[in-house]
């Protein structure tokens, strides 16, 4: 994950109920939720309310990376590309974010070792929300220097 999408995903878990926060960061690779943590208690530590804030500064963010953009799923060599890429954990999610491919299709062509981890993750991986798998498309792009490519 970015360092922006990290600070996004913080600023946007400031405004939820404790246990929904809890519940988020324990679905995302530990590093990431150490790092996310951090963040959001330096936010809980402002003078000012930041679910407010977080209004603000998301509405302001521009519609190339904004969550809501319009997401192009990438196709069968994109996704061999980005297994390569990504941490198998990340690459699981990306994986069960896309609609134009059959997970197992995907992860029978991976490499043996690759495959066993992004096969559990993908086990244990409830279905994304829409924007939600919109988003980690958009961030998978980034992260694997195909901005605008799908």
């Amino acid at each position: 994950m970015s360092a922006m999408a990290e600070r996004r995903c913080a600023l946007l878990l400031t405004t939820l109920h404790r246990r929904d926060r809890r519940r988020v960061l324990a679905e995302l690779p530990r590093p990431a939720a150490a790092r996310i943590r951090v963040l959001v208690r330096e936010l809980e530590s402002l003078p000012f309310d930041v679910a407010d804030l977080a209004g603000e500064v998301l509405a302001a963010v521009p519609a190339s990376t904004a969550v809501s953009a319009p997401v192009l799923t990438p196709d069968l060599d994109a996704l061999l590309r980005a297994s390569q890429q990504l941490a198998p954990v990340w690459f699981a999610r990306v994986l069960g974010s896309t609609k134009s491919v059959d997970p197992r299709f995907v992860v029978a062509a991976l490499d043996p070792a690759i495959a066993s981890t992004v096969e559990r993750e993908l086990a244990r991986m409830p279905a994304l929300p829409p924007a939600l798998a919109d988003a980690v498309q958009a961030e998978a792009r980034v992260l694997i220097g195909q901005e605008g490519a799908a």
